[in-house]
């Protein structure tokens, strides 16, 4: 079981990160991949535990595994953080020219932006909800900032423990 950890925690869940961070997954697409870590990590046995049981911390009991959904919002979080503190990267800059002009990304509304970018909407707009104000949302990603770079490991913390909240 310790290799089967070890793979998928390093190397699977590692591949996922880069895609995950630059792309919002389909539900159906997460669902499959942990399909796939489940069987690989129980040898094509049916699980003796339930996959959010692993993806619990090693210190409650669990692997230590990344729940993929949350995993891809924390790492979009990073993006939207990104923008907002208006990064010095090609595509923040992008951004800013074509679709946020003089505005911010916490009060523009999407129109006709492309998926990519009406993902991040999604849970900017989660996110103000949750938070119960654009300013209560600021200051949430604003606590995750360390070192003046987002640490996507708080903000899967955060979506981890929302149970309810759905993109």
């Amino acid at each position: 079981m310790k290799n089967g950890e070890s793979y998928i925690s390093s190397v699977v869940q590692g591949i996922e990160s880069f895609w995950l961070g630059v792309l919002s997954i389909s539900a159906a697409t997460l669902d499959r991949v942990t399909a796939m870590c489940r069987r690989f990590l129980s040898g094509g046995n049916s699980a003796r535990v339930a996959w959010h049981t692993m993806c619990l911390s090693k210190q409650e009991g669990g692997l230590g595994l990344r729940d993929t959904q949350r995993w891809n919002d924390a790492l979009l979080s990073k993006a939207i953080w990104n923008i907002h503190a208006k990064k010095d990267t090609l595509w923040c800059k992008w951004i800013h020219q074509f679709y946020i002009k003089n505005g911010s990304i916490w009060d523009i509304h999407v129109k006709d932006f492309p998926l990519l970018i009406q993902q991040l909407f999604k849970i900017r707009d989660a996110l103000v909800e949750k938070e119960g104000s654009i300013v209560e949302a600021t200051n949430r990603v604003d606590s995750w900032v360390v070192d003046d770079t987002l640490n996507t490991s708080l903000a899967y913390d955060y979506f981890k423990g929302a149970a309810a909240y759905q993109i």
